[in-house]
């Protein structure tokens, strides 16, 4: 019997050689390949990548008997198929070295064409051997995997200044951008001047990455105003080229600021007219005018800057001077407080030079002008009415559309005439931003008289002449008029009374009495009028004399006008019947009616006291009995 260590190697060693022989029966390239690797050692190209030469070789050393060749291939990695082929030669010390001529295929079923270079590019590059038969692949080694072929010199894509040509005294920035990486190593060269070689003045920078170089230089007013052209040199790529010098790119240094200025800059609101220029403006969205010299330049650009009291600053874009009237439309103010503004403008030439700055005081008003009007009577019989208050100071104002002078303080005072009925005042204050405020007063002028009094009438009564009469419903208060020979105003009484008692007469005597209601203006109605012929004694009743209207006849008197003096037409607190104004009251009799009560009170009072003494001493003889 095996034993089991015995049959494991046994198992091991047939499975060994199956293996072997079926490597061998499907595989048989493969099969040499293994049997003899390594067959291409120490494989390399020179010069390194990246190269800046068109023939480069591949070397290394052959450690298989059986290899009778050996085939270079440079395979282009953007087209695989575009490849440079080359046989090496096999040293008798078992070397090999591969160089040019090479056999260029542009695709896998073109005809190969002698060349003498590689053209630039980047390569897979590979060493193949092979057998007598040139038929067998016995090995094979990976030279380089991406190989770089440059013999270019680098260019310069792009040159940028900052700030851009014409540049003013400052610090001018160079940027220049390589059309492929550089050599970090080598600094480029970058100078300027007006001259060949342009090297008066230089740049200092570095490298910023492997396509990028930045440069700095100090420009004055000594560097000297004109054309310069930019030298660049020396820089290499990663190959080793050099670049050609580049003395391509011209720029102006400009550092003389403009001869002129600004002559004037102001608001505009509405249209931009003339018409609409302001110092002081109440929007926020307002344009601004520049006014320039006749010898301004076209090239130019005009500027401006709007300052608030806070520091608050709208800087718009500037402008081109495409005129002497610069417009800077649809500035929006609204970030700047109300009050005074400074508006500065000035003019940039191209290299950003500015010319002196010209500074103006203007002003944001966005409020109402305050406006106060003294109190008016509602309602007057005067003829005019002077119409008074106080507005913003430096507001213009206007009364129904008429300019009215107002002093430093915005005080104003003007007479007005009135017309018969409805009058209607609009007062308008603007202030210097043209904010406006108005307010509205109307004036009722009532110069008709009321009605007269109608059923006037007159009889005696008691110690006098009783007057009576029908209610004006106009009247504010009556003003009654007697007459023997002229009239004299003897009594007024209030709307509410309609008659009074006239005990100012004596018998014997003709009196005329006129009533005439004034309204609450003092315009005065026609009179009524009524005669009486008081008797020489007031014994008998006296028929009662009565004239009903305003007309009625009477003694040919003329009554007073009808404007009278404040005492006139002021009609009394109270007033008291039977007295004429200007004349004393007649003494009334004694009036007994207060003493017999008071008499009549104490009899009462001790008949009382008597009859309960009275009744008390009667209970008592009571009581004892």
């Amino acid at each position: 019997m095996m034993r089991p260590r015995m049959a494991i190697w046994f198992l091991a060693i047939i499975f060994s050689f199956n293996g072997l022989v079926l490597k061998d029966w499907f595989y048989p390239q493969r099969a040499h390949a293994q049997e003899i690797g390594g067959a291409l050692q120490n494989c390399q190209i020179s010069p390194s990548s990246p190269a800046k030469t068109n023939t480069p070789s591949v070397s290394g050393t052959v450690s298989n008997e059986q290899v009778s060749g050996i085939i270079v291939i440079f395979s282009n990695k953007a087209n695989p198929n575009e490849q440079y082929k080359t046989d090496a030669i096999i040293n008798s010390d078992r070397t090999f070295i591969a160089q040019a001529p090479y056999t260029y295929y542009e695709d896998a079923n073109s005809q190969g064409v002698l060349q003498n270079s590689i053209k630039d590019g980047v390569y897979q590059v590979e060493a193949i051997a092979s057998g007598a038969d040139s038929i067998e692949e016995l090995g094979s080694c990976l030279v380089a995997q991406n190989y770089t072929i440059d013999t270019a010199a680098p260019t310069v894509s792009s040159i940028t200044l900052s700030p851009p040509s014409p540049v003013k005294a400052g610090t001018l920035q160079v940027q220049v951008l390589f059309n492929e990486p550089m050599d970090q190593a080598t600094s480029l060269v970058a100078s300027f001047g007006q001259n060949s070689p342009y090297n008066q003045y230089s740049f200092s920078g570095k490298w910023t990455d492997a396509t990028t170089w930045q440069g700095t230089t100090s420009i004055s007013s000594a560097t000297g105003d004109g054309t310069y052209i930019l030298s660049l040199s020396q820089a290499k790529d990663l190959a080793g080229n050099p670049m050609t010098p580049d003395t391509s790119f011209p720029f102006v240094i400009d550092t003389t600021a403009p001869n002129y200025q600004p002559l004037d800059a102001f608001v505009m609101e509405g249209p931009h007219n003339d018409e609409d220029m302001v110092n002081t403006f109440n929007q926020h969205d307002v344009s601004v005018i520049v006014q320039l010299p006749e010898n301004y330049d076209r090239n130019d650009r005009v500027r401006i800057k709007i300052i608030d009291a806070q520091n608050q600053i709208v800087f718009p874009q500037s402008v081109l001077a495409s005129s002497n009237r610069v417009l800077f439309s649809h500035l929006d103010l609204s970030s700047l407080v109300d009050g005074d503004l400074i508006l500065e403008t000035w003019v940039e030439d191209q290299a950003g030079n500015e010319s002196k700055h010209l500074s103006a005081l203007i002003g944001k008003d966005t409020l109402l002008p305050s406006l106060t009007v003294s109190p008016l009577p509602s309602v007057t019989r005067q003829s005019s009415v002077i119409i008074s208050g106080r507005t913003e100071p430096g507001a213009d104002l206007y009364i129904n559309n008429e300019w009215v002078e107002t002093d430093e303080d915005g005080y104003f005072e003007a007479e007005f005439s009135l017309v018969e009925g409805r009058n209607e005042f609009l007062i308008l204050a603007i202030d210097p931003a043209q904010n406006a405020n108005q307010l509205k007063r109307v004036v009722f002028r009532d110069t008709t008289p009321p009605p007269p009094p109608s059923g006037l009438s007159a009889s005696m009564k008691d110690k006098g002449v009783y007057l009576s009469w029908q209610p004006v419903s106009d009247a504010e208060y009556y003003e009654i008029w007697r007459a023997s020979t002229n009239f004299i105003l003897i009594a007024t009484v209030s709307a509410t009374t309609h008659s009074y008692l006239d005990t100012g007469v004596k018998p014997g005597e003709s009196h005329i009495y006129k009533v005439i209601a004034v309204d609450g203006l003092g315009n005065k109605s026609e009179a009524a009028s009524v005669s009486i012929v008081i008797p020489s004694t007031f014994a008998y009743r006296v028929k009662e004399a009565l004239v009903p209207s305003a007309q009625a006849a009477g003694p040919t008197v003329t009554p007073p006008e009808k404007t009278v003096t404040t005492s006139e037409t002021t009609p009394p607190s109270s007033v008291e019947e039977g007295k004429i104004l200007g004349e004393e009251a007649t003494k009334e009799e004694t009036n007994w009616t207060p003493l017999i009560i008071i008499i009549t009170l104490l009899v009462l009072i001790s008949a009382g006291y008597f009859g309960w003494q009275w009744y008390n001493k009667t209970r008592v003889k009571t009581d004892r009995w």
